[in-house]
């Protein structure tokens, strides 16, 4: 902060100088266009010398840890949306399988298992409740042929 408060007076102090100066000038002539000229290259000078002390190795560095902070929040995201993706997934597979459930008259609890692929898809399912021998075959067709859960991943208790 204090380099900064610095830069700014010296600025300004270079600017009330050059003011000044053209003040004192005459207002036509060759002595007022060559101190307008020199003003202007003294105040450029002035707001641009704090440029030359910049060290383009921290410059570097700093770049170099925005992008490593940006790589992180990128694979935070990626973390964050996979495991969104998983619940809705998981929560509306589930969802389906019980509606199937009901439509055969059965009461249910269902727990699905997905992959761990980028798109998680449904690999298992563990199926809880009183079901008969035809309604639990038909289920099990239903769940194979529309989730691709195979019948030897199906687990009934």
């Amino acid at each position: 902060m204090g380099a900064l408060r610095q830069y700014l007076l010296s600025v300004m102090g270079a600017a009330l100088a050059c003011g000044l100066l053209t003040r004192l000038l005459p207002k036509t002539g060759t002595a007022a266009a060559m101190g307008k000229m020199l003003t202007g290259i003294f105040l450029a000078f002035t707001l641009i010398r704090p440029l030359a002390d910049l060290s383009l190795g921290n410059l570097d560095d700093f770049t170099q840890g925005l992008q490593g902070e940006a790589e992180q929040a990128v694979e935070a995201g990626k973390m964050q949306t996979r495991s969104a993706l998983q619940t809705i997934i998981k929560q509306r597979c589930e969802a389906y399988i019980l509606d199937k459930a009901r439509a055969l008259g059965l009461e249910l609890t269902v727990e699905i298992t997905l992959s761990q692929e980028d798109i998680p898809v449904p690999v298992a399912a563990e199926l809880r409740g009183n079901v008969g021998p035809l309604a639990k075959a038909r289920l099990a067709a239903i769940l194979e042929a529309d989730l691709g859960i195979e019948k030897e991943r199906q687990t009934w208790n």
